[in-house]
């Protein structure tokens, strides 16, 4: 029980900040395959469904205070990583200079890690009034692990580490709203696309573009693969580019999305967050 209390203590510290530079990390990752998303990239219909099922027994094993607190929780963070990566791509897409950025950027991740106290208390309260339910969570999470082929460290790491790294995990997984599988056909799409860079403010989408066509077919994707809208037979000139997400005819949600350009020059796709 010891170690468990240790676990929920390392959990706060890591779980939430580690994500938070991550995210700084993430821009770098575009087509690639890679630990810096903080979504996992490879999940399989199955896999994702086994993951809500643990995530949701957990949450059976709540009583209604907490799993209220913990639902609002996951929202909060969801909006506030949502929030961070948008200011992160602002940042990223401004002129100013690189050393410039790291430090806009820094300052950034540190305001934001003074923002999750509240986050932090709340949650260390969740976990400690359900040490059981964490306990027969990080069993089940290792189990799972060892069921879908990870071989067993010969050599178990000692020391706190070990055991910051188990809490690192459970917080995430505990904070994480939903687990979905994504598209095959689509993480192929993104991986052998050239890069688009994607600048969104309100509802107005810009690009700029090397070609021109008058022939190009645009693609709205979520990040999970799922298509959500499309529009053909657009041009594209030489420059830069704009697109009112509005003529998508589609209600978007706040979230990530990808854009997929395809035309006579090739495929082109960028990701972008759009904030309602």
């Amino acid at each position: 029980m010891k170690k468990i209390s240790f676990i929920i203590t390392a959990v706060i510290a890591l779980a939430l900040v580690t994500s938070i530079s991550v995210i700084a990390k993430g821009e770098k990752c575009h087509g690639k395959k890679g630990k810096c998303e903080i979504e996992k990239p490879n999940l399989t219909q199955e896999k994702a469904d086994r993951l809500n099922q643990l995530k949701n027994d957990f949450d059976s094993k709540l009583n209604e205070d907490d799993l209220n607190t913990l639902n609002l929780l996951r929202d909060k963070v969801k909006s506030e990583r949502l929030d961070l990566k948008h200011h992160i791509s602002e940042i990223k897409n401004s002129d100013i200079s690189k050393d410039e950025k790291k430090t806009k950027i820094k300052e950034l991740m540190e305001a934001n890690i003074d923002k999750r106290d509240d986050v932090k208390s709340e949650l260390k309260a969740i976990l400690e009034n359900n040490k059981e339910a964490v306990k027969a969570l990080a069993n089940q999470l290792k189990e799972l692990k060892q069921k879908d082929g990870h071989p067993k460290r010969r050599k178990e790491l000692k020391g706190n580490k070990d055991d910051e790294n188990k809490g690192h995990r459970i917080a995430r997984f505990i904070l994480h709203d939903e687990f979905v599988a994504v598209k095959d056909g689509f993480r192929e799409i993104v991986k052998d696309s050239k890069k688009l860079d994607l600048v969104v403010n309100n509802d107005l989408l810009t690009f700029n573009s090397s070609n021109e066509s008058n022939n190009s077919k645009f693609t709205l994707y979520d990040l999970n693969g799922n298509r959500i809208a499309n529009i053909a037979s657009q041009n594209i000139i030489k420059g830069e580019n704009s697109i009112n997400l509005n003529t998508l005819n589609t209600k978007l949600e706040k979230g990530r999305y990808f854009l997929v350009i395809e035309n006579e020059n090739g495929v082109s796709s960028g990701k972008f967050i759009y904030l309602k």
